[in-house]
């Protein structure tokens, strides 16, 4: 069911963290009813009534067109500017309009990660508003106005990942969510190492990802042995407790310590319990601040909720994938 006022939020967010990059966001039905959209509010009005217009003409709306085509994210581009679009599951098409200069190379992975925000929303499921950032970019460019699709190579990935992060800020619940689809009720703090394994497809590019989860112990006592755990690791959770702000300034060490035993490692700040709103004492904008600071993404959890672990690790998933398969464009 379309949740326009979730989906609202979801804009918002996206239109604020690209807002060098977008001119709007639209959220259509399969058969191109506008359900939402909403501009940048310092857009100049008549280009927003031109790229308004356009998008009601027959010829955009037969390009923006899923039925004779397979699943992917699309670019083409008109006389006011790019579209960049993408199937956001059954219920809904999510439309990005750009710049004509836009990189959509840079664009694709918030195009991506956000339809699969907007299917989720339409199918009941929680989401995390937040938008992490990515440091992608190409010289690659579409060749004139022709329709071209943005993919990456079929593939099967391993993948190795350490979470680190203080002892009682959530870890281990959020693994054990992750992997069993279940909670535990009988919560030990990790001694030492916890290791699971999960297996994750990203079926629009025949994709996927098994995850060696490695939830290191978080008290001090572990840090000597939790070295030795770092050999291999190609990405990494850092997690802190947003109630907790002792926590959150840890994560200094935490990162030094995952980076000088990794230098190369995908690392993902997160912020978890954040449903405990009342206690809260580090707001997103710190944790996304902190996030910049290390050149890392940010996002927020809630270790109760699986729909928000599994989009983590999705992101995470993504995000590695995107650092060692890259990006190509093929005209359609």
């Amino acid at each position: 069911m379309v949740n326009v006022f979730r989906l609202n939020i979801l804009i918002g967010s996206i239109l604020k963290s690209l807002s060098d990059k977008l001119y709007g966001v639209l959220i259509l039905s399969p058969t191109h009813e506008k359900i939402t959209s909403m501009f940048q509010t310092d857009m100049d009005e008549s280009l927003k009534e031109n790229l308004e217009e356009l998008m009601e003409t027959k010829t955009v709306q037969e390009s923006v067109n899923f039925e004779s085509r397979k699943v992917g994210v699309y670019t083409f581009s008109t006389q006011y500017g790019r579209i960049i679009y993408s199937e956001a599951g059954a219920e809904a098409l999510l439309v990005f309009l750009c710049p004509l200069e836009a990189n959509v190379i840079e664009i694709f992975p918030y195009i991506f990660l956000c339809a699969e925000k907007v299917a989720r929303i339409n199918t009941g499921k929680e989401v995390s508003m937040v938008i992490p950032e990515f440091a992608l970019s190409s010289e690659i460019a579409p060749e004139g106005e022709a329709q071209h699709m943005i993919h990456l190579e079929k593939g099967r990935f391993s993948m190795k990942v350490i979470l680190g992060g203080d002892a009682f800020v959530g870890k281990t619940t959020l693994v054990e969510n992750f992997v069993n689809d279940k909670l535990t009720d009988d919560y030990k703090s990790t001694i030492g190492v916890n290791i699971m394994t999960k297996h994750m497809d990203f079926p629009m590019w025949d994709i996927s990802v098994d995850f060696s989860i490695f939830d290191m112990g978080g008290q001090t006592i572990f840090k000597p042995v939790r070295n030795s755990y770092y050999a291999g690791a190609k990405a990494g959770f850092l997690v802190f407790d947003v109630t907790r702000r002792e926590s959150f300034e840890n994560i200094k060490e935490w990162y030094e310590e995952a980076t000088t035993a990794v230098p190369d490692i995908t690392l993902i700040l997160i912020g978890n319990k954040i449903d405990l709103i009342n206690d809260r004492k580090i707001s997103a904008e710190e944790g996304q601040a902190l996030a910049e600071k290390y050149g890392i993404k940010y996002i927020e959890t809630c270790a109760l909720n699986k729909d928000i672990v599994d989009e983590a690790f999705r992101t995470l998933g993504f995000t590695f994938i995107l650092r060692h398969n890259p990006v190509k464009l093929r005209k359609e």
